[in-house]
């Protein structure tokens, strides 16, 4: 029999030895992540602040690939200033509809011009494949952007004209600041679903995404200036939803909330922003668990193969956050079902 490797034969590589080798091209290409996630107030990215520090693992590979300070009431009310101060004295609200239409077109350009990094991001705390993020999420979230300047252009008031004694018009009007939740599951294509449709119509917002996935959003706020965004229309805190979430929901300033997450957390949200009669918009998961058998089990989820994007949609309950069990663990023969997260 002829030795392979003596005949110069490699095997082929594996999923998981493919997407390695993928991801150590983008590092060379667009360097390491930061070191340190911190709050994005006005036109300003803030130094860190001492605050709680949480770890941003690679579900790939379980390492810790960056980290995330948490932003406290203090930081959130920094935040929530600069949104009203540009709804309330700025020029976003005021802006004629074709000045804000171009002004999200160039950020839909600017997404698409960096859709590979931004898809690094992604891939790096989320461990969706890269193939999924390049062909449909980063895509995605350029299209929210152009989509809702189209859509703004075409808004029109009403009349009615059901008494003849009056003529009834009905005009629409930016509301004001929006605290905007995202998921973990698709982080920027979510939460640039919420922006794009708040920004859109002339309100602002303070942006918080979840805390295992804040790289790529991180990211977008610098396109955000880029574009040309008068300071304070986006702003971005970070921290989990019972420190940051809690402030930003239950915030007087704030007068609209969107939410993407779990169901429980939904039923508090709700709760404590309707302590302030604030509309409040949810879209709640956790409906779709999973149950994984380890005799079935061959190889973690995320090493899935770039080329087919298997495992590659998540749901709030994404089984790649789940942290499945290591390539090298072998199963018992009277092996026990293992759980994964059923919500987030």
């Amino acid at each position: 029999m002829v030795n392979v490797m003596q005949a110069g034969l490699q095997k082929p590589a594996t999923p998981l030895q493919t997407m390695q080798s993928l991801r150590a091209e983008l590092a060379r290409r667009f360097g390491a992540p930061p070191s340190l996630v911190t709050a994005v107030i006005g036109a300003e990215r803030l130094s860190p602040a001492g605050g709680r520090k949480i770890q941003i693992v690679d579900p790939a590979t379980e390492a810790v690939v960056s980290a995330v300070e948490e932003d406290g009431p203090a930081v959130v009310d920094r935040a929530v200033a600069a949104a009203r101060a540009a709804f309330d004295t700025g020029p976003w609200p005021r802006l004629p509809v074709e000045a804000r239409q171009a002004m999200l077109r160039r950020l839909s350009d600017l997404v698409e011009a960096h859709a590979e990094e931004l898809a690094y991001l992604e891939c790096l705390n989320s461990g969706i494949p890269m193939r999924h993020l390049a062909l449909g999420q980063i895509p995605r979230a350029a299209l929210n952007f152009r989509f809702f300047a189209e859509y703004i252009g075409q808004t029109a008031g009403q009349i009615y004209q059901q008494n003849a004694d009056y003529l009834t018009l009905v005009t629409r009007a930016p509301v004001g600041a929006a605290g905007l939740i995202g998921p973990w599951n698709a982080p920027l294509a979510l939460t640039s679903m919420k922006i794009a449709g708040c920004i859109a119509f002339g309100n602002t917002c303070v942006v918080k995404p979840a805390e295992q996935t804040p790289l790529a959003v991180s990211r977008f706020m610098d396109l955000v200036f880029e574009a040309g965004l008068p300071p304070g229309v986006v702003n971005l805190v970070n921290g989990p939803g019972q420190v940051t979430g809690e402030a930003l929901v239950r915030h007087p300033g704030v007068n609209l909330i969107s939410f993407t997450g779990g169901t429980e957390t939904g039923r508090r949200i709700m709760a404590a922003a309707g302590q302030g009669l604030k509309a409040t918009s949810i879209e709640l998961g956790g409906k779709s668990a999973n149950i994984v058998f380890t005799r079935r089990w061959t190889r973690p989820c995320s090493a899935s193969s770039p080329a087919t994007g298997s495992n590659a949609w998540p749901g709030p309950a994404s089984c790649c956050r789940g942290r499945s069990p290591r390539a090298s663990w072998r199963p018992s023969p009277r092996a026990r079902p293992r759980f994964g997260w059923a919500t987030r």
